[in-house]
């Protein structure tokens, strides 16, 4: 399996290299906007982006809404809330991390996650440390997790293992795709 997993990551960071991820990111976050979902969420955890991965940071901008993101803590990711005024720091591989305080995890409703790929039975191919594997291990059932990606990026079969979390949506440049799966 994680002999799959790799080729997959390698092919997937290609045609993620050949994307205008600017782009494709500002229509996803334009459809993450209309959604309802959204609408009707307070408290959401987005990702801070690296290797052209979705920029969702745009979304910080709406003021109704509190955004987290995830600091890397020992083999774990914890909840940090993000506020403009304090901002980021450099963190764990070299990644933005924001300066805050730990949020309480039954408080997000909404968490988008970084994928280099997808399918649709909500499978995600991360970068292979398990962080967000464990992290949603500690969720709630109402929180609803999201793997904003490119069409281009949407496979017909993600390689998993036992221990990976499937997804609730998907949402790409053209659309939303609800799982349907029994948490």
């Amino acid at each position: 399996m994680k002999h799959n997993k790799q080729l997959l990551r390698i092919e997937a960071k290609k045609i993620r290299k050949s994307l205008n991820t600017e782009t494709i990111s500002t229509t996803i976050v334009d459809n993450i906007k209309q959604w309802d979902k959204y609408q009707n969420s307070h408290t959401i955890m987005l990702f801070y982006p690296i290797n052209s991965e979705i920029n969702l940071l745009s979304l910080t901008e709406d003021k109704t809404k509190q955004f987290i993101f995830p600091i890397v803590d020992g083999n774990d990711i914890q909840p940090v809330l993000y506020t403009k005024e304090k901002g980021f720091q450099t963190g764990a591989f070299n990644i933005k991390e924001p300066i805050g305080n730990i949020a309480n995890i039954s408080d997000i409703e909404l968490i988008f996650m970084p994928a280099l790929a997808a399918d649709l039975n909500g499978n995600r191919l991360g970068y292979g440390k398990g962080y967000y594997d464990r992290f949603l291990e500690k969720i709630t059932k109402s929180t609803t997790t999201i793997i904003p990606t490119s069409e281009k990026l949407i496979f017909s079969h993600v390689p998993t293992e036992y221990h990976d979390k499937k997804s609730d949506y998907i949402i790409t440049e053209n659309r939303i795709i609800q799982i349907n799966y029994f948490k």
